[in-house]
């Protein structure tokens, strides 16, 4: 499997922060404060949402509808016409960091500490169903799997959750933010900015601790095809099999990776500048695809 660059994206006026597909289109969001659309066929976008009055963290779609959140502390809620159909408002006006959908429902997680459980997400005037607390920083990511919810935080701590909000286990292996998680052959990774990727089963008992690959900050990590990609600060992409080896490196990027989502095949990669293609710097396109 190599790692080869297909094709660069451009169009956002600023770096891109979120990648995700949709309706046949990859959607980016970007410090512009725009949600912009891709077709596997244009080089420039073909929609651009506007909206939000901050940077877009996240792009999640739920129920057949597109979700964004943002640096404003909204959540908004986008038909498959670009129309924006819901502003959430529940995180006091604080970054929002991610989105999961789970048994069903909307969730959301950021700066305020808190995990936000949405309720009546179907109608046009979803509201705050319960706010689940006990993080205290940050709450940057989280992952669900079978009846439970896992969340990482700055404060160091990876916890479980059920959906009503009752914390089942907190664990603290990290010694600094944990940026991003997922699940990968039935096991929780988690990553952070100790540059670490921690290996837990699902009672949150730590299995391992890979090190010494990336040299900065682990934002994100992401499932497909059989592998786990990661990316971060150091502005590389890593390619790991089932057994947890490193087996392709993809360090041609100029800037921090925030984003990954496959689209058509191929992996999308969102860093701030794109990576250099035949030898010549391309600054101004923002979004690759491998």
């Amino acid at each position: 499997m190599k790692l080869i660059c297909s094709k660069v994206l451009k169009g956002p006026e600023d770096w891109i922060c979120c990648l995700k597909e949709y309706g046949g289109f990859l959607y980016s969001g970007s410090k512009d404060y725009n949600i912009c659309a891709w077709n596997d066929e244009d080089r420039d976008p073909v929609v651009k949402l506007e909206g939000h009055k901050a940077g877009v963290r996240v792009l999640h779609v739920h129920n057949g509808f597109l979700y964004s959140a943002a640096e404003d502390g909204e959540v908004r809620k986008w038909d498959q016409n670009g129309a924006c159909v819901a502003a959430m408002k529940g995180h006091g006006g604080r970054t929002v960091w991610a989105l999961l959908s789970f048994q069903g429902d909307l969730f959301s997680c950021g700066d305020d500490h808190k995990i936000i459980h949405w309720k009546d997400v179907d109608s046009n005037n979803p509201s705050v169903g319960q706010s689940i607390e006990g993080h205290l920083g940050a709450v940057y990511c989280m992952k669900a799997h079978d009846d439970f919810i896992f969340s990482g935080s700055a404060d160091c701590s990876v916890r479980k959750w059920t959906p009503f909000g009752k914390q089942e286990k907190l664990a603290t292996v990290h010694t600094q933010s944990v940026r991003c998680m997922e699940i990968f052959n039935g096991l929780l990774l988690t990553g952070g900015n100790d540059v670490n990727i921690i290996q837990w089963d699902l009672n949150l008992v730590c299995i391992r601790t890979i090190s010494g690959h990336h040299l900065s900050a682990i934002t994100v990590l992401r499932e497909w095809n059989g592998h786990l990609y990661s990316a971060g600060e150091d502005y590389s992409l890593r390619v790991w099999d089932s057994g947890m080896n490193n087996i392709r490196t993809a360090q041609k990027h100029r800037d921090v990776i925030r984003g990954l989502e496959p689209y058509m095949g191929r992996m999308g990669v969102a860093p701030t500048t794109a990576p250099s293609v035949g030898g010549a710097s391309v600054v101004a396109e923002r979004a690759t695809l491998y």
